[in-house]
C-alpha cells in the first residue's frame, strides 16, 4: 500500500475521533442505488454515538460517587470530632469549633446530593 494512503487514512481516522459529533454517514459518499450498505453505515455510527453518550454518562456516575463519598465521609469525620468534645465535656460544654465544621461538612454534602437539602421542591419548577 503506498505511503500516501496510508497518512490519508491515517488522517481520515484522526479527523472521525476528533469530530464526534459527525455521523459516519454523513462524511462517506455512499454509492447509489445501495441501501442495505447506506444502513448499516447509519447503524455502525449510531451504535458508537450511542457506546459514547454511554461512557460519558458512566463518568458521570463515577465522578459523583467519588465526590459524595468524599463529601460523606468528611461528614462522618466532623460528626466524630463533634460528639468526641462534645463527650470529652460530658455535655456541658458546646465546642463551637466542631460544631462549625459539621455545619461546613453538611453543607458541602448537601451541595453533591441536593436531595439533602430539606428544601420543599416546587411542584413544576424548572431549575
Amino acid at each position: 500500500m503506498p505511503r500516501f494512503l496510508l497518512y490519508a487514512l491515517l488522517a481520515a481516522a484522526m479527523f472521525l475521533a476528533a469530530a464526534p459529533q459527525l455521523l459516519l454517514c454523513q462524511m462517506v459518499p455512499l454509492p447509489p442505488g445501495d441501501p442495505v450498505h447506506a444502513a448499516e453505515i447509519h447503524q455502525r455510527a449510531l451504535r458508537e454515538k450511542t457506546t459514547r453518550q454511554e461512557l460519558a454518562v458512566q463518568a458521570r456516575q463515577q465522578d459523583y460517587q467519588h465526590r459524595f463519598t468524599a463529601k460523606f465521609n468528611q461528614l462522618v469525620d466532623a460528626v466524630a470530632g463533634f460528639s468526641k468534645r462534645y463527650n470529652e465535656g460530658q455535655g456541658t460544654v458546646w465546642p463551637r469549633q466542631e460544631a462549625e465544621k459539621l455545619r461546613k461538612a453538611m453543607l458541602q454534602l448537601q451541595q453533591v446530593e441536593k436531595s439533602l437539602r430539606g428544601e420543599p421542591e416546587e411542584v413544576g419548577a424548572g431549575r
